[in-house]
């Protein structure tokens, strides 16, 4: 397995993404970031707490659903 898996930011980013019918590019421009940034981040790589909350922000989700994928959040933990 990958360590640098600690947060699976992908999946759920792009899910919202695909809900909205946006493109990559689209998405970079919402989030005010330049879209192979937004790529890198969608493919996993980590944005600073502070674009996350940004992020969660101008997408109308919580932190969690940008963050943690459906079966961690519909756990008890």
């Amino acid at each position: 397995s990958n360590t640098k898996e600690v947060l699976p930011m992908a999946s759920p980013l792009r899910e919202i993404r695909k809900s909205k019918g946006m493109t990559q590019a689209q998405m970079a421009e919402l989030l005010g970031i330049s879209r192979p940034a937004y790529t890198q981040i969608e493919n996993g790589r980590r944005p600073s707490f502070r674009a996350a909350v940004d992020f969660s922000r101008k997408l109308g989700v919580s932190i969690e659903d940008l963050f943690l994928p459906e079966d961690v959040q519909n756990s008890t933990i």
